[in-house]
């Protein structure tokens, strides 16, 4: 299918990112789809990123530049407002994107005819080597054509190709420094804009050490905020009328408290029969809100139940190790597996550094966050 004709703004958000920048913006200016301009935001960068922008002196790259830095919720939403595009794609300041990547997308968004349309992202270091394992929206969320199951965590990739009629009317929360995305996507989701995705690794995201998604308390107090929005009633109503089933509805409820640290109601609804699924492990759930707030016996034995049909969980080894510990039993070798699953897991560093107060993770960590 011919994509011509389809302008596309690609929205960069610069902060001090002159580093990588040459190299993302260049990604951006090689695509197969010509009609397109690059919309660059720098958001009072002191290295000098605004002028490698407008050094390039490509005619499709506008730079706005900002007198303070307002955060990247701020600035996307400038960006959205200043965009020309019939479509959006949002671009980090250290990313890439493939030379087909837009022409792809954008085929796959007329032919289905969703909002939004996102790829895979293969991870890479610092240096752009890449790295094993990929970033890809997992079935049990893209069977679904609202992306509904969003609401029970992100598992939606950066950054989506998205139509005028859906970036024209959700808007970006200006105060969110992280998780500004997240917001974006659930309120589409919530909307009942349509997503798709498709099977490609057309985009490559870097992990920096200075990321704001590296750092993951700060996205918890955002997250915290975004679901604020909701009410765990009506997303209830909101699964029901999906035609969810209701042992998904009590799932999406749990981790709902979990997120709003309401740990006696989601014990409430972890106590209930759910089953197992991609997203969630009940045993994980309930054992872990037990050792919070309930049985702790019962606690050790779910947890355990847990890693016997998921040996691979880093959280529910961080879970057990706290459950040891405040068993008066030694915890090392169950944090010592939690630790060679995820190497980067904060949760476990904090407990293996002797803290007073043992960390539990609330959610089912993965190996790459």
């Amino acid at each position: 299918m011919s994509t011509a004709g389809s302008l596309i703004t690609v929205a960069v958000t610069v902060h001090d990112g002159r580093r990588f920048l040459r190299e993302a913006l260049g990604s951006a200016l090689a695509q197969t789809h010509e009609q397109l301009e690059v919309l660059v935001y720098d958001d009072a960068s002191n290295d000098g990123s605004a002028e490698l922008a407008e050094g390039l002196g490509d005619p499709r790259v506008r730079v706005l530049r900002g007198r303070r830095n307002v955060g990247v919720g701020a600035a996307r939403q400038i960006l959205k407002t200043e965009a020309r595009g019939d479509h959006i794609v949002w671009l980090d300041a250290d990313d890439v994107m493939e030379p087909r990547r837009l022409e792809i997308l954008l085929a796959e968004a007329r032919l289905s005819g969703a909002d939004i349309v996102i790829d895979t992202s293969v991870l890479m270091d610092e240096d752009g080597r890449v790295l094993s394992g990929c970033r890809r929206v997992p079935d049990h969320v893209a069977d679904d054509p609202h992306f509904t199951r969003l609401f029970e965590r992100n598992r939606m990739n950066p950054h989506p190709l998205v139509s005028r009629r859906c970036f024209a009317v959700i808007d970006f929360d200006p105060g969110l420094r992280v998780s500004e995305d997240y917001d974006f996507w659930l309120k589409a989701s919530y909307a009942g804009f349509r997503f798709r995705r498709v099977e490609q690794a057309l985009h490559r995201y870097r992990l920096t050490g200075g990321s704001l998604s590296s750092h993951p308390r700060p996205a918890r107090e955002a997250v915290k905020k975004i679901f604020g929005r909701y009410s765990v009633e009506a997303l209830k109503d909101l699964y029901r009328r999906r035609g969810f089933a209701e042992e998904s509805v009590r799932g999406m409820a749990c981790v709902q408290h979990i997120f709003r640290e309401n740990f006696t109601a989601a014990l409430a609804e972890a106590r209930r029969p759910w089953a197992r699924d991609p997203a969630w492990d009940p045993d994980f759930y309930r054992g872990t809100l037990e050792l919070q707030c309930g049985d702790p016996e019962e606690a050790g034995r779910c947890l355990r139940r847990h890693l016997d049909h998921t040996p691979a969980s880093p959280a529910g080894w961080n879970n057990l190790g706290v459950y040891l510990r405040r068993r008066g039993q030694d915890p090392d070798e169950a944090w010592r597996q939690a630790r060679k699953l995820f190497p980067g897991y904060h949760d476990v560093a904090d407990n293996l550094r002797g803290r007073e107060t043992l960390t539990l993770t609330q959610l089912a960590a993965k190996r790459h966050r």
